[in-house]
Order: C-alpha cells, then structure tokens, then sequence
C-alpha cells in the first residue's frame, strides 16, 4: 500500500517532513471493481479494500484519452473535514515531477485486468496555496501501452472520471463513499450532504456545477 507515513509518535496525524520519508511508489492496486459492484446491490458503498491507516482519501478515476485507462490516488490529508469544506482541488502545480516515473512490473491482479504498464506521480499540496490544508500523495495510472500513459494529464483527473471515493479519519474510520454506479447511496458521516467542491463527486451544488458536470455519470462509469 501507500508508503505515506504520519508521527505516530506524536498522536497527532502530522504530515512528515524529514529526509527519512520513504517516497518510493505504492505497491500495485488490487482491487477488484466487479466483486464490489455485486456487493453494492445489496448494501450501500463501503470502504472495500483493506485500509491503510496512513491514507485518508482514496479516489479511483477511469476514462479513455484515446484508449482505455485507470487510476487510483492515494492520499494523507492532515484535516480531511477541511478539505471537505474549502474543496479537494489538483493540478499540475501539486506534481512533484522529479518523482515521477515508469512501470511495467505490475502484479498478477492488474495484469488479469487488461494492465500492462502503469506511470506513477508523487504530488502534494502547494504551499502557495492555504485551503483544504496540508496533504500529499501517490497516484498510480494504469493503461496497457505507452502513449496512453506518455499522454496523460493530471487535467483528466476529472469529478467526471470518478469511479469511486472514500474517505476515513484518524482513527481509520470511515467517513465518506461514493460509488458511480450508485450516487443514491452516496454518505458522509461528517457534514451529511454538505456541497462540497473540487474533486468530490458528491454531493455537488447544483448552482455552482457545469453542465457537464450536471450528467458526470451518465454513461460514464466503467465497471470492468
């Protein structure tokens, strides 16, 4: 899982800042998307792999620019209520490029699931920028040739591209899911169906949403 590490020592769910962090890329994704969407008939989204307490957000995108991709972002927030409030916003000014890099030694799992390659991005948050707090984190994008990772963009990582979204607190309980295939039984355990913005699929305002963004999911949730 994640390498992202907090000061266990303090109790307090601090960010590290010191030169021992290990910052080499998550092991491979193992989830399986099939096994969890027949679980979703009969019980509401649920966190469904097992939980890093290092992590506190986990967003899963697909899309096809042109051909088929997958991703999953990893993600230590050190207040997650607040980027619940102000909004989870990235872009290309949270990519640390020097650690960025290459893979094609992908396990068994993804391998069955189409995946040959994978490219994986460190990023962080902006110090430039002072909503939503401090945070940082691995995203892992799958794809089974080159130029489908050589062109992708952290710009695709879109609200529209979500596939899944969860959320836990210090304690790694959970506080927040969200599944495309049901909006409807979308929660969350802090701010109940506060709009929230950024990279948060739900819930949305209705106000302050595009129109693309207003039908995000139809017809655009892939389930493998």
């Amino acid at each position: 899982m994640s390498t992202l590490q907090t000061d266990n020592s303090q109790h307090e769910g601090r960010l590290r800042t010191d030169d021992s962090r290990d910052d080499s890329p998550p092991p491979a994704y193992e989830c399986s998307t099939t096994t969890f969407v027949h679980q979703l008939a009969r019980m509401p989204p649920i966190p469904r792999h097992q939980h890093d307490p290092t992590t506190s957000l986990r967003f899963e995108f697909a899309g096809r620019s042109p051909t088929r991709w997958e991703a999953v972002f990893d993600v230590y927030a050190a207040d997650v209520p607040a980027l619940m409030r102000q909004g989870f916003y990235v872009t290309k000014e949270n990519v640390r490029e020097s650690k960025n890099s290459f893979t094609a030694s992908l396990s068994e799992t993804n391998k069955r699931h189409g995946w040959t390659k994978g490219r994986n991005y460190y990023l962080e948050h902006n110090s430039s920028f002072t909503w939503g707090g401090r945070w940082h984190g691995y995203l892992t994008v799958f794809a089974n040739d080159l130029s489908t990772l050589s062109n992708f963009r952290i710009e695709h990582l879109t609200v529209e591209a979500i596939q899944l979204a969860e959320a836990w607190n210090r304690q790694g309980e959970p506080v927040y899911a969200f599944h495309c295939e049901y909006p409807n039984q979308s929660w969350n355990a802090i701010y109940d169906d506060m709009p929230m913005k950024g990279l948060w699929p739900w819930p949305r305002d209705s106000k302050a949403d595009s129109p693309t963004e207003k039908g995000m999911w139809e017809g655009l949730c892939i389930v493998q």
